[in-house]
């Protein structure tokens, strides 16, 4: 309903720091989750981010087609992601 986060940002007004700490902390928290339960995402970008609703900034991590469990080695070094968005360090 409120679309991704790259979209949000684009076209808000004023993105406050507290904003995008509380959308961050949200973001983090999902991602620590995640990591207790073995799985990596692998793919984290603002496109990935939907928002529950119109006017609330309650983010949702969405597109698993790269994520992985944490303990297939082979896997957590495997070249993969959006170009633009992957670390220089994979490259």
């Amino acid at each position: 309903e409120g679309g991704d986060l790259y979209e949000y940002v684009s076209k808000v007004k004023q993105f406050t720091d507290l904003d995008a700490a509380k959308i961050m902390s949200e973001i983090f928290s999902a991602v620590s989750y995640l990591h207790s339960k073995g799985i990596v995402h692998r793919d984290l970008k603002p496109e990935n981010i939907m928002l529950r609703g119109n006017s609330s900034m309650v983010p949702v991590i969405v597109d698993f087609g790269l994520a992985t469990n944490v303990d297939l080695e082979k896997y957590l070094f495997f070249r993969c992601g959006t170009p633009g968005y992957v670390a220089p360090e994979i490259i």
